[in-house]
């Protein structure tokens, strides 16, 4: 499975935008990404796979397919024309815990819809529509168009709740338990951090540190503390000019071999793949 770089379309904007047509040959193998994908389908039907379950969606219809989802797409039947949107919801809204949420979403992979058809949905289909416009046209403020209408489409997502904010996920139990835990985390990723100290964070033993936070997460302290550090590097990448052995140490690893694989086990490529492909925005 394919865990796919998505290059964003516009300079200063983190989106993609596309238009394609195609026909029953078509196949878009299984892959990921951290965005949300919006495919409206202008003419023809298209086929959309997610967990072994199939979701058909028709001219005027837009298949949703949330953030971490291995998913395919094919051609149903006969050709088809449809607008692709792609983009981190995180890039554009402000939720509680903000960096801390979307980080333990996507290291989770926690979704609340994993793929829907939204249906009736002329508001939706319009925002698409002037935003492929927009992007095409690039006439003066167009970017600013962009956002406006990605904003829209969010705000849609959101008010039929097909989307949920990360403040539903933060406010289970466990992870409220673990919260602490995570905001030193997020503050001292660049340093060593060693498990007695990280359990004494929320003045438990080590043992039972390990067992609540792997009852949170779904995995363990160190492969989260890895997560977030390439988190961190992902950002360095599109903004500073640092060699990669620079970053590897700016983000907390000792050693530039094994951010190199950490980075690929979780990014699909290496650092020099991924920092090549960000320029080529």
């Amino acid at each position: 499975m394919k865990n796919e770089i998505v290059l964003a379309s516009l300079p200063n904007t983190p989106v993609h935008i596309g238009y394609q047509k195609a026909n029953v040959n078509y196949l878009c193998k299984v892959h990921l990404h951290d965005e949300i994908e919006l495919l409206r389908v202008v003419e023809g039907r298209l086929k959309c796979v997610v967990g072994g379950e199939e979701y058909f969606a028709t001219a005027g219809e837009v298949i949703f397919v949330n953030s971490r989802v291995p998913h395919l797409v094919t051609v149903d039947e006969g050709k088809t024309e449809q607008i692709l949107v792609q983009y981190r919801i995180d890039d554009y809204i402000d939720n509680s815990h903000g960096k801390i949420g979307t980080v333990l979403a996507r290291f989770s992979e926690y979704t609340d819809r994993q793929c829907f058809i939204v249906q009736n949905c002329p508001e939706l289909c319009e925002s698409i529509d002037l935003m492929y416009k927009e992007f095409l046209n690039k006439n003066t403020g167009y970017e600013e168009y962009v956002k406006s209408y990605i904003y829209a489409t969010i705000a849609y997502l959101s008010r039929y709740k097909i989307i949920e904010n990360n403040n539903k996920m933060l406010a289970k139990p466990s992870i409220v338990r673990i919260m602490p835990a995570l905001e030193y985390i997020d503050e001292n990723y660049y340093k060593e951090i060693s498990l007695d100290e990280i359990s004494a964070v929320l003045s438990l033993n080590p043992y039972y540190f390990c067992r609540l936070f792997k009852t949170a997460t779904g995995s363990s302290f160190c492969e989260y503390l890895n997560f977030v550090r390439i988190s961190k590097s992902e950002k360095l990448f599109k903004i500073s000019e640092k060699s990669i052995t620079e970053i590897s140490l700016d983000v907390g690893f000792s050693s530039v071999t094994y951010f190199n694989r950490i980075f690929r086990k979780y990014k699909g490529c290496t650092p020099t793949v991924y920092r090549k492909a960000q320029n080529a925005e």
